[in-house]
């Protein structure tokens, strides 16, 4: 999901695993911090949250 062009939204990452918002918004730190990934965080057309993997 984070890889899309546009990224995935916090509520779809939500809907999709099941998971609540605070543990969604700390697996995007991991990921960041300790995966590797540079993860970029924006507002999107809805004006939601949203996140996706940067390109390399």
């Amino acid at each position: 999901m984070l890889e899309r062009k546009g990224g995935a939204t916090l509520n779809e990452i939500c809907q999709k695993h099941g998971w609540q918002r605070h543990t969604v918004r700390g697996m995007i730190s991991i990921l960041g911090s300790k995966g590797g990934y540079t993860i970029e965080s924006f507002k999107n057309g809805q004006d939601e949250r949203a996140y996706r993997i940067a390109a390399k």
